[in-house]
């Protein structure tokens, strides 16, 4: 993989998609949280046309995780289990994001005006919309 990125989140977290041959693409590194966006460019490599990524709809009718954060735990999970920044949380700990209606922002406000600067419910938004959590 090309480490000449100086960003170490990209570095760690970034993927290839290669076309190999006809219809047959290699997909290296990346993370779960962003397997869609990986299956949309390795569909867009493949077909040589661009794919829209639509809204989980059928997610939110089985799981609602609505009232998955609390503030207690929420304190608890930055205290012992290293959560830098809301998505931690909201994307690795819980999944709230993935399972939410447009990423669960009504928690990530919540979260942010308790424990974080504007600064970074901007960058935490940011990162939903790059993992194609919010529209």
């Amino acid at each position: 993989l090309d480490s000449s990125s100086s960003s170490t989140k990209s570095i760690s977290r970034g993927h290839f998609v290669n076309v190999i041959e006809d219809g047959f693409v290699q997909i290296a590194g990346g993370k779960l949280t962003g397997f869609r966006l990986i299956a949309q460019e390795a569909l867009q490599k493949i077909y040589n046309k661009n794919f829209d990524l639509k809204k989980l709809k059928f997610v939110d009718d089985i799981i609602n995780l609505s009232e998955t954060y609390k503030e207690d735990e929420f304190e608890f999970t930055v205290k012992h289990y290293c959560v830098a920044k809301p998505t931690d949380y909201l994307l690795r700990r819980t999944h709230a994001s993935w399972f939410n209606e447009n990423g669960d922002l009504k928690n990530l406000k919540e979260i942010t005006d308790n424990f974080y600067s504007k600064t970074q419910y901007e960058e935490s938004y940011k990162e939903l919309v790059e993992e194609g959590l919010i529209s």
